[in-house]
């Protein structure tokens, strides 16, 4: 007699455990719209962890070409330049005689990524220490800005977010 009133089961529902097809499509209904609202916020994540990404990547491409000049007595310069692909790209380069010649990794910028640079566009490093002066802007397309900054006279480097001076990267 106990055995007949287990066979329906914990609750006494009349099933042998497991879940019905109706109880699978509703869950798998329920990941399907949670998925769907939650996929533009990580998508905005996205683009700004690879924006950072890039102006962290530039910072020290700078701050590279900086120590680059001063400990090889050669100028150098990281070349700014927007490809067919409309993606911009920071190049490292040494001055060889007449000609610039690339000396290291490429820095690219996000697609979407609107760039300024304020000064000459080339951002040149010598042997003394200074540089050009100036900045490049990175705003992406959420709104996020990432701005480097050179000093003239000293050839640093600086990196900030929106307005504040960020600890990445310095």
């Amino acid at each position: 007699m106990a055995q007949a009133m287990g066979i329906g089961g914990a609750g006494g529902h009349g099933r042998a455990g497991g879940y019905t097809y109706v109880e699978l499509v509703t869950l798998v209904a329920i990941v399907a719209v949670a998925s769907a609202l939650a996929y533009p916020s990580f998508a905005g994540m996205r683009g700004g962890h690879e924006l950072e990404t890039a102006a962290v990547g530039l910072t020290q491409q700078l701050r590279s070409a900086h120590w680059r000049a001063v400990s090889s007595g050669i100028r150098v310069r990281v070349a700014s330049r927007q490809g067919p692909d409309s993606v911009w790209r920071f190049t490292t380069q040494s001055e060889q005689g007449a000609a610039w010649v690339a000396v290291g990794d490429e820095v690219r910028v996000p697609l979407g990524t609107v760039v300024a640079v304020a000064g000459v566009a080339d951002k040149v490093f010598n042997p003394d220490g200074t540089c050009s002066m100036g900045s490049v802007t990175l705003r992406g397309a959420a709104g996020a800005l990432y701005r480097c900054t050179l000093a003239a006279a000293t050839g640093r480097v600086r990196l900030y977010r929106g307005d504040r001076e960020t600890g990445r990267g310095l």
